[in-house]
């Protein structure tokens, strides 16, 4: 009886050693969500100047969420339906310049859907940089700069 007692206070006496401390636990978490952030935002890093936005759309919409943090993956995946948006405003126009009254509304959604995605990435990034994540250079910036 005794043997059991002091088997049972030693295991628990060791225990706070054992457990993860909850700083220990954020600074793990923070790190798998900057680099899940980060792979996600390599993935997403194409050469938007030379594809059509359903390229783009359809790539990006493959990216896996992996452990991406919740606030960065629905930030990210508005981003992923405005440039679907795109895509459909393109083909929209595409089918427009057949018929030349449809070109002002082709027009606008056009716009409208770039200005998008633009907030929508500009949301994503903060996010990723509220994580401390490192943003990758847009492959269009990297290739002015070479």
């Amino acid at each position: 009886m005794q043997l059991r007692l002091i088997l049972i206070a030693v295991t628990f006496a060791a225990l706070p050693v054992q457990a993860q401390t909850p700083e220990t636990t954020i600074v793990v978490q923070s790190v798998s969500s900057r680099s899940e952030i980060q792979r996600i935002l390599a993935a997403d890093n194409l050469d938007t100047a030379n594809l059509d936005a359903r390229s783009v759309a359809d790539s990006i919409a493959l990216i896996e969420r992996g452990r991406a943090p919740e606030d960065f993956w629905a930030a990210y995946q508005i981003h992923v339906r405005a440039w679907q948006k795109l895509a459909a405003a393109e083909e929209f126009a595409r089918v427009a310049m057949e018929d030349p009254g449809k070109l002002p509304e082709a027009a606008a959604l056009l716009a409208e859907a770039e200005e998008q995605i633009d907030i929508t990435f500009t949301a994503v990034e903060r996010i990723a940089l509220d994580y401390g994540a490192r943003l990758p250079i847009p492959l269009n910036e990297f290739a002015r700069t070479a």
